[in-house]
């Protein structure tokens, strides 16, 4: 690095350090006198920050390729921080059903069923699933929710969402084969 290089780094780091907030510094085992220490622990400042934004998008982006494997890192990185994302799951519950994970998926649409009950394709894949893993008792438990759903619901805006649900788990049951989607 020439030296006009290393100046002008210099510089730009000595503004970034002097706009970082006052709480990154403090006096880990100063002890009143002697100078104290940085103890801050928050990281380089030069770090990357997390985007979970776009692990999300890119893990969607992946799922429509059919690319399973990659989907299923960019969403457990996505769930890493938010467990309770109801949409995060299901994909996830979806890359797992696109590599023959259907056991692994369970979890992920049982989560995402939980966090967000109107989430009907949630039920769709967890009543697949749990026909595709021979727990038949467990997929008409999902059917029956998905029955009181259909009835509370009538005609409204979810009724067709609710069917695509219940005719995915009907079709693994009668071993009609498992779908991706």
């Amino acid at each position: 690095m020439t030296h006009i290089k290393k100046i002008a780094f210099v510089l730009a780091a000595a503004s970034v350090i002097s706009a970082a907030p006052a709480f990154a510094v403090s006096s880990y085992g100063s002890g009143g006198g002697g100078g104290g220490s940085y103890g801050g622990g928050g990281g380089s400042i030069s770090a990357p920050v997390y985007n979970p934004v776009a692990d999300y998008q890119a893990g969607v982006e992946y799922l429509q390729n059919k690319e399973y494997k990659k989907a299923d890192r960019k969403f457990n990185q996505v769930l890493r921080g938010t467990k309770r994302n109801a949409n995060a799951n299901y994909f996830m519950g979806l890359a797992k059903v696109g590599q023959d994970k259907h056991k692994s998926s369970i979890r992920y649409f049982k989560n995402a069923a939980k966090y967000d009950k109107k989430l009907y394709e949630a039920y769709g894949g967890l009543g697949e699933a749990y026909a595709l893993t021979g727990k038949t008792e467990k997929a008409n438990d999902v059917i029956a929710d998905l029955n009181e759903a259909a009835e509370s619901c009538g005609t409204c805006s979810q009724a067709g969402r609710i069917k695509v649900a219940q005719d995915k788990i009907t079709a693994a049951l009668n071993g009609d084969g498992a779908t991706a989607s």
